[in-house]
């Protein structure tokens, strides 16, 4: 049976042909620590396609919803917040701003590794692991004597065996935030396809030069090597975990096409929904709300579309907030091309209001310039959050873009849109505007939309 893989290496390849503006939501990602002025293109239709896919992954948390009513947070109280004065640790786990991944670090979830493997001038670190049974994330940290986005390629193709049987192709997925041109820091993560947890296994990982296929845009710089582990994997999550497969899978159809979902995996790191889908599948997300209409960030998907057009796979969303009864899953589609900005001069008044059309807003209510970073705290209102969460960013006076040191913002009230954002420190003889991009609009598929009953 012929079959097109989802994943997201071939975004990335073309992300990398297209366009240096930050990438977003990708799997494999890479997010640079050094920021580097974004290559306009001349080709608007390739400068429109990567901002579709880079805005339109950001943070798929969708349904739309009343505008919030706003309570500025002071930086006091946010500090208050445990995970606030750890985005950025040094360690893979909280690199990439998984709010999942970092509490279930700080609650004892980690599995300590430290095995690291040497060949041909480049060294490989697994320092640690988190496995819940809907998803396999290790920290990595790689020093190397080449380019270090040789490694990444290295990296995601990669066999994978749990107890002994190997894994298909593509199963690797690794997000890695360079340092600088030999150092990177990161994640691996890897779907298990297990509708069950399981408690523990045996996981082997196999990197090779030898391993990329023919036509890699590294065969000409190939580092050849190889490099094994061999790990032990518990889930420590298990005990607070609850997976269901959904007998009579709960369906939705329209004119847009028909929507199931077949079993659904709830941890203290992840939520997981197994689903089928039928329709248009090009620029395809999904949005979760709880009950009390929160929407939750989409962290990964993995699914493929067979040759008679059924698109199977697995979404991958934050935890849920404890108490939540229901949520209800609903399929979209990103439509227009159209692109809107919005920048304002940084100055001592805040808040800093930036509008975006009908899209929403996004109120600055404190820039933190310290010595090592610098902190946005920030609220979104509006009617579609997904599309601003994750679009903030500093541009200076001659048009150079400062982007954020982590994947996602990290939201601070579990009932609003609130954020706090790590960005590296601001140069003081610089100025800087702080301005939002986002692509437009999308279509919600309403009619396709599924409610789960947690407590049935």
């Amino acid at each position: 049976m012929s079959e097109v893989y989802h994943t997201d290496e071939q975004m990335l390849k073309r992300k990398f042909e297209e366009t240096k503006l930050p990438l977003i939501h990708l799997e494999p990602y890479v997010l640079e620590q050094i920021n580097k002025e974004p290559q306009r293109q001349q080709n608007n239709r390739f400068y429109q396609k990567k901002l579709l896919v880079a805005c339109g992954s950001v943070m798929a948390f969708m349904v739309l919803f009343w505008a919030l009513s706003s309570f500025p947070a002071a930086a006091e109280q946010l500090r208050k917040i445990p995970i606030i004065g750890k985005i950025f640790d040094g360690t893979g786990i909280t690199s990439i701003g998984d709010p999942g991944l970092i509490d279930g670090k700080e609650n004892g979830l980690a599995i300590q590794l430290n095995q690291e493997a040497i060949n041909q001038g480049t060294t490989i670190k697994m320092q640690d692991a988190i496995y819940d049974g809907a998803r396999l994330s290790i920290s990595c940290d790689i020093k190397t004597e080449h380019q270090v986005r040789s490694v990444l390629e290295i990296l995601q193709n990669g066999i994978v065996k749990i107890n002994g049987e190997v894994l298909p192709a593509g199963k690797i997925k690794p997000m890695l935030r360079i340092l600088d041109e030999k150092h990177a820091i990161g994640l691996i993560n890897i779907n298990i396809d297990s509708l069950q947890p399981i408690r523990s296994f045996d996981l082997k990982l196999q990197f090779s030069g030898e391993n990329l296929e023919n036509g890699s845009s590294l065969t000409k710089n190939n580092i050849e090597g190889e490099w094994d582990f061999n790990l032990p994997i518990t889930n420590r999550a298990l005990n607070d975990s609850q997976s269901k497969i959904l007998a009579n899978a709960y369906t939705s159809k329209s004119s847009d096409g028909q929507f199931q979902i077949t079993s659904y995996m709830l941890t203290p790191i992840t939520t997981r929904i197994d689903f089928n889908y039928t329709g248009k599948t090009e620029f395809l997300y999904f949005a979760l709300q709880d009950d009390r209409g929160m929407l939750s960030n989409i962290i990964g998907s993995d699914y493929t579309t067979d040759e008679n057009g059924v698109t199977k796979g697995s979404l991958f969303f934050n935890p849920l907030a404890n108490g939540t009864k229901s949520i209800s899953v609903t399929p979209y589609l990103y439509t227009s091309r159209e692109i809107f900005e919005n920048a304002k001069p940084i100055g001592t008044t805040f808040p800093i209001e930036l509008q975006l059309k009908d899209v929403g807003k996004i109120i600055i209510n404190q820039i933190d310039k310290l010595e090592d970073r610098t902190l946005v705290y920030y609220k979104i209102e509006g009617d579609q959050p997904y599309l601003l969460a994750d679009s903030v960013h500093f541009i200076t006076r001659s048009g150079r873009h400062v982007y954020s040191n982590s994947l996602w913002p990290l939201r601070t009230n579990d009932t609003s849109y609130e954020y706090v954002q790590e960005f590296p420190p601001l140069d003081p003889a610089e100025q800087y505007n702080i301005g939002s991009m986002i692509q437009i609009d999308a279509k919600l598929l309403s009619d396709l939309t599924i409610k789960l009953d947690l407590a049935k």
